[in-house]
Formats: C-alpha cells, sequence, structure tokens
C-alpha cells in the first residue's frame, strides 16, 4: 500500500456520519468475534496441512492428525496420514487411515493403492489384490503415483499366492506404462525364474540393473539367474 499524505486540515464529521458510528459501535461482538476465530482456525489448519505434506514422517503424522481434529471429513489427508504411518512400518494404523479417507471417497484411487500396499506388507495377499483391482477401477486420482504401480503392488500380491504367469502379466502392463519402474523389472525377473524361463529372467534382471545399479539385491539376483544358464 502507498503512503498517503496527511491532509492538510482535519474535516470535522458530520452529526449523521458520527450517529452511524454510533450505530456500529452498538453492533454485536458475537458475528467480528466467530469471523476472527474461523480465519484463525483455518491459519492452523493450513499449517497443519503443510507440515503434514512436507515434514518428516514422525512430526508429519502428529500434524495430520492435528489436521483431523480440525477437519475430520478431509479425505486427502487421512490418506497422507496412512502414507506417513506406511513409512514408519505401521502398517495396522495404516490401514486404518486409508479405510477411513474410503468411507468419506470409496473410489479414490491413491487410498486404494495405498491401502493395497499396506496389505502387501501384511501379507494379505488377496485383500491385496481387491485394493489394486479397485484403484485401477477407481477415479484415477494418483497424485503423484500413476496406474503402474497399482499393477506392480498388484504383481505382488499375485507373486504372494504363486500366480507367477499373472504377476508376469500384470508386471508388463506396469512396464507399458513405466518401463523407468526398476523394482517391476526386478520382480519380472523373478517371476520368470518361478516359470523356468531363466533367459528372460536374466534380461529382466539386467534392465533393473541398468535402472538401479547401486540396488545390490538386483545384482545378486542377476548373478543367480546367469548361474543357472550354464548348468
Amino acid at each position: 500500500m502507498r503512503n498517503q499524505p496527511w491532509p492538510r486540515r482535519l474535516q470535522p464529521l458530520s452529526l449523521l456520519t458520527i450517529a452511524g458510528l454510533a450505530l456500529l459501535s452498538q453492533a454485536p461482538l458475537a458475528p467480528r468475534l466467530a469471523h476472527a476465530d474461523e480465519e484463525g482456525m483455518e491459519a492452523t489448519y493450513r499449517e497443519h496441512i503443510t507440515r503434514c505434506q512436507k515434514g518428516g514422517d514422525r512430526q508429519a503424522v502428529v500434524a495430520c492428525e492435528k489436521a483431523l481434529q480440525l477437519r475430520p471429513d478431509d479425505f486427502m489427508t487421512w490418506t497422507n496420514l496412512g502414507v506417513r504411518l506406511g513409512n514408519l512400518g505401521d502398517y495396522e494404523a495404516a490401514l486404518e487411515a486409508h479405510n477411513r479417507a474410503l468411507r468419506l471417497r470409496p473410489t479414490y484411487s491413491l487410498a486404494l493403492v495405498n491401502r493395497c500396499a499396506d496389505q502387501v506388507a501384511l501379507n494379505r495377499w488377496v485383500e491385496a489384490i481387491s485394493s489394486c483391482e479397485q484403484a485401477l477401477e477407481g477415479d484415477g486420482r494418483w497424485g503423484q503415483l500413476g496406474p503402474a504401480i497399482a499393477w506392480y503392488n498388484l504383481a505382488l500380491a499375485q507373486q504372494g499366492l504363486e500366480r507367477y504367469d499373472r504377476s508376469r502379466q500384470s508386471l508388463n502392463r506396469a512396464l507399458e506404462l513405466d518401463g523407468s519402474l526398476a523394482a517391476a523389472w526386478n520382480r519380472l525377473g523373478y517371476a520368470w525364474e518361478r516359470l523356468g524361463n531363466p533367459e528372460e529372467a536374466v534380461q529382466a534382471y539386467r534392465q533393473a540393473l541398468e535402472l538401479a545399479p547401486s540396488r545390490s539385491e538386483y545384482r545378486e539376483n542377476l548373478n543367480r539367474a546367469q548361474g543357472r544358464l550354464r548348468f
């Protein structure tokens, strides 16, 4: 705002203006106080949301929970809370958070795929397959992720049930969508091994290692598959 020059002389207020000010001063305080409270609560909520989204996992969990105390119907914050809890290894609590999000938005793809990942971590293969399939049929709101992750998690659950050919098909779908997904190439190699095709396994493991050369387990998988080709 620009600085305004002072007037050369003060102009007296008319009696009508003074009367109007008197009426304003007698207006009820409650609506004004309520408005101020709403603005303060909104600022506090936004502060919690920022920490929920950008803070470290433990600090973010606290911030997400505080935000949800103010707005318990915020399905995105329930999802963010679930992600943070999953990062901390508290998969049961993460599942509950994602379920809360899904009670508010049953077709929310991001919550569904994250629930699938938590169920995979808990070896709940059948439930995970259902969640990933629902994610792929959901509203297409993936956040920073994408459907390739759903196909990948689906393949993990299928491998948990030893459905290796189905997992191979799911991994191929994931890699069609995102060929840079090194973890999917690695799991594809494992599927090919279990299906008795070491040549294809070697190719998949090699691709995984090229994308993520620092992953020692990918190198070990490649060496193992190559060793089987020699015998």
